[in-house]
């Protein structure tokens, strides 16, 4: 065996491992021997699993871009780099003098400030003193828009403060080997999650908040382009690619303690 096959072969085990690894850690991951169809929506129902490592791997640029491009976010994080151009002011905080918002680009889901910080952080603007610039290239390739699809929606949970529904939505709706969870399935979980302030085990529980943020979590994830309700699944919520790649993001970060553990 040539010596760049064997090395091919040490990478393949490694990254069979990590997967063992990681799923062995992941008390969502259901097992079971089915294999997936595709790169982002494996078949089958709740419980078949899937322990295909390939499942583990990142969405193909290909199928990832479209979905970035469409993404209601995304246009809404470029069109907020596009309005700081060549040049806004901004405080010592680096946060604008003037607000966006002004100029129509105000969005209902997510504040100004977290959107703002959201674009610094993935790149998209950089803050020099008290001015912050547009650093928006071509994005000409499926790859460029795949990674700025990734970078932006993962910051934004990075930066989110009450993130627990939306993670935990995200979770449950990624676990491998089915085709997603209806919407009142995820509001009945939530409800009796211990990762839920206001839910059945919380010292003042309130029935009409748990429910009301499982349905701002999933309009936000829809927003972000991460699922989409799929009616090949009868009208269940389903990853899309972007929302693949973000979901492994997401475990990954969660496994290295950046995000708290959801219940």
């Amino acid at each position: 065996m040539a010596d760049e096959d064997l090395v091919a072969l040490q990478d393949r085990l490694d990254r069979e491992a990590e997967v063992r690894n990681a799923v062995a850690n992941a008390e969502r991951f259901w097992e079971g021997a089915d294999r997936p169809r595709g790169p982002f929506v494996p078949p089958g129902e709740p419980g078949s699993g899937a322990t295909d490592p390939a499942w583990y791997s990142r969405s193909s640029p290909s199928r990832c871009a479209p979905v970035a491009r469409d993404s209601e976010f995304v246009r809404q994080c470029l069109a907020v780099a596009e309005w700081a151009g060549a040049g806004v002011e901004v405080s010592e905080d680096g946060f604008p003098a003037d607000s966006f918002e002004d100029d129509g680009l105000g969005c209902p889901l997510i504040a100004p400030d977290l959107m703002w910080v959201t674009c610094v952080r993935a790149g998209l603007v950089k803050v020099v003193g008290l001015r912050a610039v547009s650093t928006v290239g071509s994005l000409d390739s499926d790859a460029e828009w795949a990674d700025l699809g990734l970078q932006l929606v993962g910051n934004l949970l990075i930066c989110m403060e009450d993130v627990d529904p939306v993670l935990y939505a995200m979770t449950d709706l990624f676990s491998p080997g089915f085709g997603g969870w209806a919407a009142e399935v995820l509001t009945e979980w939530w409800w009796v999650s211990m990762a839920n302030a206001v839910g059945q085990r919380a010292a003042a529980p309130d029935p009409s908040a748990s429910d009301d943020a499982v349905r701002r979590a999933l309009e936000l994830l829809g927003f972000l382009g991460v699922f989409e309700v799929a009616g090949e699944h009868e009208g269940r919520w389903v990853p899309t690619a972007l929302g693949h790649d973000v979901g492994l993001a997401v475990l990954h970060l969660g496994m290295h303690g950046v995000f708290r553990t959801v219940s």
